[in-house]
């Protein structure tokens, strides 16, 4: 389930559907606020086209990463 503060990145699907672009692959973010079916997510640097790297996200489009030891 996908939270606030999660650590996430884009489905499997997602990146099926976009032919493993390297950016949305390469996309990690922490969930900010869900609002209904979308989250806002901090993508820092990882999303370079985004002037502030904050982006609302469908929720279905995401996946919990595991917490780093």
């Amino acid at each position: 389930m996908i939270a606030v503060g999660a650590r996430v990145a884009f489905t499997g699907a997602v990146i099926r559907r976009t032919m493993h672009d390297p950016i949305t692959v390469g996309m990690r973010g922490t969930v900010l606020r869900i609002d209904g079916r979308v989250a806002r997510v901090d993508c820092g640097q990882s999303f370079p086209d985004h002037p502030t790297g904050i982006r609302w996200i469908p929720v279905a489009n995401l996946t919990n990463l595991p917490e780093l030891p």
